[in-house]
């Protein structure tokens, strides 16, 4: 039965298709690739929400679980974004791609409630919707919730020095997160009860946090791009960097560079770090706001550099040998950051022996 609050989560649910689409269209970068794959797993986790709230669920049964993977892509899509638009130097790696493992796992999981006979799956709907008893089928739809909640968490965690801020852009902001926490604590209380079928507050919480989106893009149009110089400036405020003359400094980095600590394969953080006379945290903020990096990449690159030099004047030395002088501790992880850095393997670098030598820095 459609009534005002069945109509609005559709509603909602095909305006958040519609700005997903939306962001296809804008000037292609990841941070729309991501909004978009945002916005487009909320829409299915709307419909999903008015499916169950309008009673469609009970006569098309084979829609239980269809919507079950996309809640899993929130989390990661929603942290991910938020990280971009508030951390400058943060950047997508391979390793990022084992947020979305849950995704395809809980479609195997789905596949086994789909292929389910109808008589099952009407049985397990009413189980979900009227039981009032926590059962295994509300443990399973309480997992992906738990999951948005824990990103949630980050993503707070992440913010916290922009929403110490007291403007109106972090106004805006807190409300667009207070919506999110009543939406994922709605649902989170209402599956653990086992009573599945108080979806409408999660999908109206959803749908205000899209049209509240929305309007806060209009009104603002720089809103979602300016998170990142209001972090950075926060950040500068608490910089440990301020009391360290930075010529200074970089001029003895240089000089520890130059002697080629960095090919100590016993070199960490702290130990660079009681070096150039200043904490491991001083270390790691002037890498990540002058070199763009951390500490780890920073130390391949000067590596790198080296072996590039040494493959191409010491052809007669193995490959092996000069990964160990470089540092590395195998010839795989040698290769691996060889291949990052310069996009060849040491081996075709030097029959090839092209490409510019790679400053130390």
């Amino acid at each position: 039965m459609f009534n005002i609050s069945t109509s609005f989560i559709f509603f909602s649910a095909g305006f958040a298709l519609i700005l997903s689409m939306g962001q296809l269209i804008k000037p292609l970068n990841i941070k729309n690739y991501i909004l978009s794959g945002f916005l487009f797993s909320l829409s299915m986790g709307m419909f999903y929400m008015g499916i169950i709230d309008s009673g469609l669920i009970q006569v098309h049964p084979h829609f239980l679980f269809s919507f079950f993977p996309f809640p899993f892509l929130l989390g990661p899509l929603g942290y991910m974004y938020v990280s971009l638009l508030s951390n400058e130097n943060f950047t997508l790696q391979k390793n990022n791609y084992i947020h979305f493992l849950p995704f395809f796992a809980s479609i195997f999981i789905g596949y086994q409630y789909w292929s389910m006979p109808l008589s099952t799956k009407i049985e397990v709907i009413q189980i979900l919707l009227y039981s009032g008893v926590f059962t295994q089928h509300h443990f399973i739809i309480l997992i992906p919730m738990l999951s948005v909640s824990i990103y949630l968490i980050y993503v707070i965690f992440d913010l916290n020095p922009l929403i110490k801020m007291k403007n109106k852009r972090v106004q805006f902001l807190l409300g667009l997160v207070i919506l999110w926490v009543i939406a994922v604590s709605s649902s989170i209380y209402s599956i653990a009860m086992g009573n599945s079928k108080n979806f409408k507050i999660v999908g109206i919480a959803c749908g205000l946090s899209v049209i509240y989106l929305y309007f806060i893009s209009q009104r603002e149009p720089d809103f979602l791009l300016t998170f990142g110089s209001e972090v950075n400036r926060k950040r500068y405020e608490r910089s440990l960097l301020t009391k360290i003359n930075i010529k200074e400094f970089e001029k003895r980095l240089n000089i520890l560079i130059n002697n080629q600590t960095c090919l100590d394969p016993e070199l960490t953080l702290s130990k660079m770090a009681k070096l150039l006379n200043i904490s491991s945290h001083q270390l790691s903020e002037y890498l990540n706001e002058h070199k763009n990096m951390n500490f780890h990449t920073f130390i391949n690159q000067n590596r790198i550099a080296y072996a590039q030099n040494e493959l191409l004047k010491n052809k007669d030395k193995t490959i092996l040998s000069i990964a160990f002088d470089c540092g590395f501790n195998s010839l795989s992880s040698f290769n691996a950051a060889f291949q990052k850095e310069t996009g060849l393997s040491p081996s075709l670098y030097r029959k090839n022996s092209i490409g510019p030598l790679l400053h130390i820095t």
